[in-house]
């Protein structure tokens, strides 16, 4: 992971432990998933990186509802297969 991606990572884990830490206190506990949909957030961060990890993230609390069944749901997959972008040299063809 390069440096950017890393602090960004960190500054993103760092927002959900101050949301564990004072403000899931105050709430009652509702999660219908394991693990909560926090730590999810953390774990998939942490393994596939800010945007993918983010997007997984908010995924999961867009299915967190009580229209959900719940469950066992570990961040194993990612939601979409990020190609890296390679440029290409182009010769001065024609010139």
């Amino acid at each position: 992971m390069n440096p950017i991606s890393k602090a960004i990572s960190s500054f993103m884990i760092g927002l959900i432990k101050l949301y564990q830490r004072f403000i899931s206190p105050l709430t009652r506990p509702s999660c219908r998933f394991y693990p909560t949909c926090s730590n999810y957030s953390i774990e998939a961060i942490k393994k596939f990186g800010p945007i993918q990890g983010g997007m997984m993230s908010i995924w999961r609390i867009l299915r967190c509802g009580p229209w959900s069944a719940g469950g066992y749901d570990p961040p194993n997959e990612p939601l979409f297969k990020l190609k890296s972008f390679k440029f290409k040299r182009r010769d001065n063809e024609g010139e």
